[in-house]
This record gives C-alpha cells, sequence and structure tokens, in this order.
C-alpha cells in the first residue's frame, strides 16, 4: 500500500516519515546527500513558516499518539515521548518565564528577593548546553571540517531558535489541539528569495 502525503497535518514530510517508520521501514542519515530549500528572506514569513512547523508537531502528536500502545510501535515510543516533552517543555518554559517575571515585579515592589533563583538555573542551562554543542561540533566534523568556524555563533543559537520554537509552540497549541484535521494541511508558501 503506497504512502502519500497527508492533508490532516500542517507538515506533510514528518507525517510520512512517521508513516513509514510505523510500517518498519528504516529511515536513515545520509550525510552527503544535498537537499536545497527556500528559506523565508522577511521575520513575518520565518515565524509563518515556524508557527506551520510547530502546527504540524501537535498534528504529529494527536495522529501517532497511538505508537503508545502498539507493540509493534515499540521503536517509535521513545522518540514519540521525546517528541512530546519537547512540547510541553516548550510550554512550561514560557509559564516559567512569564510567571517567575511576574513575581519578580511583585517581590521586588515589596523589595523582596525572589524566591525562584533564576541565576543558578541558567547557568546550568548554560553550561549543559555549551557541552552539548561542543559534542555536536565533534561529531558533526567528521561531515563538515569547517564547522569550527561556527562556535562563535553557537551562543545566539538556543537563544533565537529554541525561544521562537517555543513561542510557535504556545502560539499553536489551541489550534494544534482543538482544531478539525480534515484540511490541516493547506497552506499558503511564505514568500521566498529568487533564485541566482
Amino acid at each position: 500500500m503506497p504512502i502519500t502525503p497527508s492533508l490532516h497535518t500542517a507538515t506533510e514530510g514528518i507525517d510520512v516519515t512517521w508513516r513509514l517508520q510505523e510500517r518498519h521501514y528504516l529511515v536513515g542519515f545520509a550525510p552527503k546527500v544535498v537537499a536545497y530549500i527556500e528559506a523565508p528572506t522577511r521575520l513575518k514569513e520565518l515565524w509563518k513558516q515556524r508557527k506551520r512547523w510547530a502546527l504540524g508537531g501537535w498534528h504529529l502528536l494527536r495522529q501517532h499518539a497511538p505508537v503508545l500502545q502498539a507493540w509493534r510501535s515499540n521503536h517509535l515510543k521513545l522518540l514519540y515521548l521525546h517528541f512530546l516533552v519537547f512540547y510541553l517543555w516548550a510550554v512550561l518554559l514560557l509559564a516559567f518565564i512569564a510567571g517567575g517575571s511576574f513575581l519578580f515585579l511583585v517581590m521586588s515592589s515589596m523589595h523582596q528577593p525572589s524566591p525562584i533563583p533564576l541565576f543558578s538555573l541558567g547557568s546550568v542551562l548554560t553550561i549543559v548546553y555549551i557541552a552539548q554543542m561542543l559534542i555536536s561540533v565533534k561529531i558533526g566534523r567528521q561531515y563538515d571540517p569547517s564547522l569550527d568556524q561556527t562556535l562563535l555563533w553557537l551562543p545566539w543559537y538556543p537563544l533565537f531558535y529554541f525561544s521562537i520554537g517555543a513561542l510557535a509552540i504556545c502560539a499553536t497549541l489551541p489550534k494544534g489541539l482543538f482544531q478539525r484535521m480534515e484540511h490541516a494541511g493547506k497552506w499558503n508558501s511564505p514568500r521566498r528569495a529568487k533564485a541566482l
């Protein structure tokens, strides 16, 4: 039975990949394959794209939840749980930032120290991130020897990537969890840069 892109998700590529894996096809990483993409040229278009990707993640969580119960899908359970934890992390991160900011404002107006040690938590996360990125560069260097040149840009990556991702996940939460799925796969493509 062929696997075709679904109109029930905003991100057809990840949906097709999941359905292939549910049927026990091998999906792997091919480092020498080159794929060309067209990146959005404006911040507004990037935001639109990230929201569509986040919405597709919610759709994935809804459509592929049965992997948690099917014994034939044991190989996908950990991946599904990882994806679920990432989405929960995004929602909790923004809730923590909003709640912590509110608590900080309230406590500082009363001239009391905040009960949440924001700086110590941030230090731990920063150390973990730096270790993770150094390991990633070491592993990735075998595929791209010039990867060391990106080290100066690495500190900005989590700030922008995870912040935009977390905001997009939270912005699409109601639609992702409660929208009817019949035509979720229809969207207008963002404006792209002209080809050279």
